[in-house]
């Protein structure tokens, strides 16, 4: 749904200036931090309610960073939506089936029926090809059997019926077996809860990037201007002109990548090895993996947990970090950035496995682990004023060799503070690791805010200090070209 989020969903928001806004289906959290920004900018008091069972992204985060606006549900949207009050706007992209997306709407209708509410603006996705009249399961168990349609674990194909095994669209998915007939698809949710519906809706079907359903109460039609002159322009030839150029910009994007991944596939086919980015600046810095494949491995870097705390390494800096600690040695580790404690846990478990005595300090300004433990020093700093909150502590007593960790703010500001603070105090063999450059490779907007923070201080200030620290293209490079989550991060002080 966040591919709509500039021609319909923003301006939809801004003509309804909704005191309450109701997201089910949060999937990785871009569009719900789409959302949180714009209450955060908004003239008037207004509150996202996310509804999702297993959101892939740190909601903790997201609450820490918006507080006033931000209440996020951990449950399905049937148990969840009847305890919410009435909603200004509800977006639906949770579960693309014929009976969740029903009885959602009928649950939104009662809602608003029984706090004597306006019935809301829906804004609904996935009604067009193909789950439009076809139903999708994530969990065939979750839909009773009277409205579970026969189904099969395989891809969609146009034109084809059956889900074929093993190709076609969400392969992995459970997917009904026929396409159309009686409660079968969420567009068929939609048409079916409006025949039955007692209030007046109108229903606007945007017919691309799967699909955007609006659903309108007419009251709002004939009160709100600014609602009515945008579904006049969407409906306009402009307005479907601009819906065509989105499109068609990730259209020519999906080709790009299949371009890029059949080269590369000839490449490997014929045994030639090949950098798989095509857009690698040469600077040392860029990612040799398609962006793709980094955004496929970066859901599973959100979810990875150690002893239950939040870990949040990628499977090759994992493995990079226990090479490093085993041929350095470290009798100190540093780690700026501490999240719930999982990594330094895992830095102390390391030197344990490796026979070294451990002793971890980890530094953040809002210091809250999980869990205490012994062989860990946690402290609270700001790592942007590291020489001014640690005045008084007594670096000099910490034996080196170091590996100091910097997995704080990812920003340029911060990373570049970091680097200064501990020029001065790493000695000849200590290394240095400036974590999540990757930032800038991965695809979607809620990484550039970063705005390449961690690989323009890294490239600054090893532009000052060349003479005295070089970056480790062994470790950089162990499985590839930059196959790591911190390209060109890792740096020994010679």
């Amino acid at each position: 749904m966040q591919r709509f989020w500039e021609i319909v969903t923003r301006p939809l928001l801004e003509a309804v200036q909704p005191a309450s806004i109701i997201e089910v289906g949060s999937a990785d959290g871009e569009h719900t931090r789409r959302l949180l920004e714009f209450c955060r900018r908004a003239d008037w008091s207004c509150t996202l309610y996310s509804i999702d069972p297993l959101p892939r992204y740190s909601v903790e985060e997201l609450v820490a960073e918006h507080p006033w606006h931000f209440n996020p549900i951990r449950s399905t949207s049937l148990d969840a939506l009847p305890k919410l009050a009435p909603a200004g706007v509800v977006l639906l992209d949770g579960d693309h089936n014929w009976y969740t997306v029903y009885h959602e709407l009928l649950q939104i209708e009662q809602a608003a029926r029984t706090g004597a509410a306006p019935f809301p603006v829906l804004v609904c996705h996935d009604v067009g090809w193909p789950y439009a009249r076809r139903d999708l399961y994530y969990d065939p168990d979750m839909v009773p059997d009277a409205y579970r349609q026969p189904y099969l674990k395989g891809g969609l194909l146009p034109g084809v019926s059956e889900p074929q095994p093993g190709k076609g669209l969400n392969a992995h998915l459970y997917n009904a077996t026929h396409e159309g007939g009686p409660h079968n698809g969420v567009l068929a949710a939609i048409e079916d809860f409006i025949a039955q519906s007692r209030e007046p809706l109108q229903l606007v079907v945007m017919p691309v990037l799967y699909g955007l359903a609006i659903v309108i109460p007419s009251h709002h039609l004939t009160e709100n201007t600014k609602l009515r002159d945008l579904l006049t322009q969407l409906s306009s030839a402009d307005g479907q002109r601009q819906l065509a150029e989105l499109a068609e910009r990730y259209r020519v994007a999906g080709d790009m990548t299949t371009q890029t991944l059949r080269a590369r596939l000839a490449k490997l086919e014929q045994g030639v090895a090949a950098p798989l980015s095509p857009t690698s600046t040469g600077d040392g810095f860029s990612s040799g993996l398609p962006s793709a494949v980094l955004a496929s491995i970066q859901k599973g870097v959100l979810n990875t947990r150690y002893k239950g705390m939040r870990f949040w390494k990628s499977p090759f800096d994992v493995v990079i970090y226990t090479q490093l600690i085993e041929r350095l040695r470290p009798r100190t580790i540093i780690e700026i950035g501490t999240l719930d404690g999982g990594s330094a846990v895992w830095f102390a478990d390391q030197m344990e496995g490796h026979g070294l005595a451990p002793q971890v300090i980890s530094i953040d300004k809002r210091s809250r682990p999980k869990n205490r433990d012994a062989r860990i020093v946690f402290l609270e700093a700001d790592a942007k004023e590291l020489d001014v909150k640690l005045a008084s502590f007594e670096w000099s007593e910490l034996p080196h060799p170091w590996l100091v960790v910097e997995d704080s703010a990812h920003t340029y500001d911060v990373t570049a503070a970091v680097l200064r603070f501990f020029d001065t105090r790493l000695v000849t063999g200590d290394y240095i690791v400036v974590e999540d450059g990757i930032v800038r490779d991965l695809p979607g907007e809620i990484y550039r805010r970063y705005e390449d923070g961690p690989n323009r201080a890294v490239s600054e200030f090893m532009e000052a200090r060349a003479s005295v620290y070089e970056i480790d293209r062994g470790l950089c490079d162990l499985f590839g070209l930059n196959f790591t989550w911190n390209p060109g991060g890792y740096i020994l002080r010679r």
